[in-house]
Order: C-alpha cells, then structure tokens, then sequence
C-alpha cells in the first residue's frame, strides 16, 4: 500500500475485519493503519489513502514527534504540567503530606524529593478534583443551551477516548480532559450531549453540534494537538 510520493514515506498497514465503514488511524510510530471491510479493495483503499493524504502526513508527522518526545520525557520539579490549556510549573514545598497538591499563583505546588510515580499520581488527584465541579457545571449550561437532558456523568481514566455518552444517556469525561483548554473541553462536552440526539457521526449530529459551536472543526484539530501534548508526556 502507497501512503503516496514523499520525502518521508509512511507505512501503512491495512487491517480487514467485519467492520461496515472504512477509517484510517495514525499510530503511535507515525504509521498509517487503515481499518476496513473484508470487501474492501486494495483500490478503495489507495483512493481514500490518497483522498486525505495531506492531512495523514501532517498527523504522521506530530505523532513520530510526540512518539519521540514521549521516550525521553521525565516528569520531575522545575517541568511544566498541563491543566487547563495552560503551562503550569511543578514547583516543590519543604513539607507538606506527600500527596498533597495545590494550585496557587499559576504553579502546582507538592512536597519536594517525591517520585515520578508519585508526583503524577499527586497531579492525579488535582485534577480528578477539579474535573467533577468544572464538568458538573459544564454540562448543566451546555444542556440547557442544546436543549438536551442527560441522565448523569461518570469521571473515567480513559487515555484513548476523552468523552462517551451511551443510549441511556450517561455521559462518561475522561479527567484528563481537564488538563487541556476550554476550547477543546467545551468542544468534546457538547459533541457527547449532541450524542443523545444523534448516536452516530451523521450530518444531522455535526449539525447539532454547529448550532452551539459552528468552529467544531477547529475545535477539534486542537483537540487532536493538545492530545498530543499529554502524549508525549505520557498522560495518555
């Protein structure tokens, strides 16, 4: 399979299964996997490779990136953690219990000589605390706005998928999502109240979605660069 003419070519690796659409994923190692009906042709295939493959590349491309950084990184004092969009230093305190942690003045503050694992952990709870309320609130104006009514919202550790609403009308939010900024929180909290009107990616769903944020699509190639951010410094 031919992931097109460029200076750097992308392996692509093509994946039948009893799926009934076609999709493509970029992997953690900049690789294409294209995810497809058994009847779908080699042909089909190389038409929807070459259909999108200026965005494929430019995702390959931040995703080796980030795949890279991820490999070297190391959450220690003195680093930059992101919570809510937003850089925040990691700055020690001479005592304190060892997972206390507080926001003041723009910095994250915890107990110095703490581990990696438990420095994230601390981070953990932070933003676990902070992500009931804000999304509680969230979601009681976005509902009211679309005119949509949701059963209740569960807190969830996804790494892979930030948001779900299911056909009972229970909406789970991955916490790290508020790790990354408004604009994509707001973007990824409407797109899962419009699920309880459209279960599926129709035109109608986007449409929904587009009444209350018709910059949805910017929404959610930041979504989509901000996820990488978390990624490379192995929050996802």
């Amino acid at each position: 399979m031919d992931s097109g003419q460029t200076e750097q070519p992308i392996k692509v690796n093509m994946v039948r299964s009893e799926r009934n659409t076609a999709g493509a994923k970029v992997m953690d190692d900049g690789s294409i996997e294209l995810r497809v009906p058994y009847n779908f042709t080699d042909e089909q295939a190389q038409k929807m490779l070459n259909a999108n493959h200026q965005r494929l590349l430019h995702r390959a491309a931040i995703q080796r990136e980030s795949f890279e950084k991820r490999s070297k990184y190391i959450l220690t004092y003195g680093n930059e953690v992101l919570l809510f969009g937003e850089r925040r230093p990691l700055r020690p305190l001479d005592d304190g219990e060892p997972d206390v942690v507080r926001l003041q003045d723009g910095c994250i503050y915890m107990r110095g000589g703490l581990s990696e694992e438990r420095i994230r952990i601390a981070i953990s709870n932070l933003c676990i605390d902070f992500a009931w309320k804000v999304f509680d609130n969230k979601l009681e104006h976005y509902s009211k706005l679309m005119g949509v009514r949701y059963n209740y919202f569960e807190l969830s550790h996804g790494k892979v998928w930030m948001g779900s609403c299911n056909n009972q009308g229970i909406i789970r939010l991955s916490w790290r999502l508020i790790m990354i900024s408004e604009f994509v929180m707001d973007g990824d909290i409407v797109h899962e109240l419009a699920h309880i009107k459209h279960p599926n990616h129709s035109k109608a769903f986007y449409e929904e979605i587009a009444k209350v944020q018709p910059d949805y699509k910017e929404r959610g190639k930041a979504l989509f660069n901000e996820c990488n951010m978390l990624y490379s410094e192995r929050w996802l």
